[in-house]
């Protein structure tokens, strides 16, 4: 614990309950999702969101016009900018769910919710924001590695920029969320950056 943590305990076990759990200074006592919850909820969501992803993939593959010979590009230099408009959508799902209701719906599925640290109740839409974006920057790198490939396949370029920028997207967004794992009070990177907890409802 440091002094930015405020006002909240050390995570400890709940005398009443198996399950982890923190303390107000009021003496309240919130119960944390576990672990598997939490994961439970993020399949959910990544279902979701990998069916936005998906149509925009189909999207950009029915406009490129592989047949334009006078233009070798054609319309594949737009080749990610539907992927990167359900990426947006993406974005904008989880960060609405989040600040209005606290719960996506892999969340609500999951009865867990998003509090903030240290009142224990809704976030803010700037938290809100922190939240969701911080994960999806390794979204956003791993779809800049996609348009290298793209690119660098037409005009026979070297791919391993490619590759690296899909591969380092990918890994930071796993390690975001692996990060819970280690935390006391189970916070990744983008809960404790946006000074989030991730609780069970009662």
């Amino acid at each position: 614990m440091t002094a930015a943590d405020g006002t909240w305990q050390p995570a400890r076990f709940s005398r009443t309950s198996k399950h982890r759990s923190v303390q107000l200074s009021d003496g309240s006592e919130l119960t944390l999702a576990s672990n598997g919850e939490r994961l439970g909820a993020r399949v959910i969501d990544f279902g979701i969101s990998a069916g936005f992803l998906l149509i925009g993939l189909w999207l950009s593959f029915a406009s490129w016009d592989i047949d334009n010979t006078d233009e070798p590009f054609g319309n594949s230099l737009l080749f990610p900018l539907f992927p990167a408009l359900q990426l947006v959508m993406v974005v904008v799902y989880r960060m609405l769910a989040t600040a209005l209701w606290g719960q996506t719906l892999g969340k609500r599925a999951l009865s867990i919710r998003v509090v903030d640290r240290t009142t224990g109740r809704r976030i803010r839409w700037r938290q809100a924001f922190a939240r969701t974006i911080i994960p999806l920057a390794g979204g956003l790198i791993s779809l800049a590695g996609l348009y290298f490939w793209f690119v660098f396949g037409i005009v026979g370029g070297n791919t391993g920029t490619a590759v690296f920028f899909l591969v380092a997207g990918l890994v930071g967004t796993c390690l975001c969320y692996l990060s819970i794992t280690w935390h006391a009070q189970r916070q990744g990177w983008h809960d404790r950056s946006a000074k989030t907890l991730v609780v069970r409802v009662p």
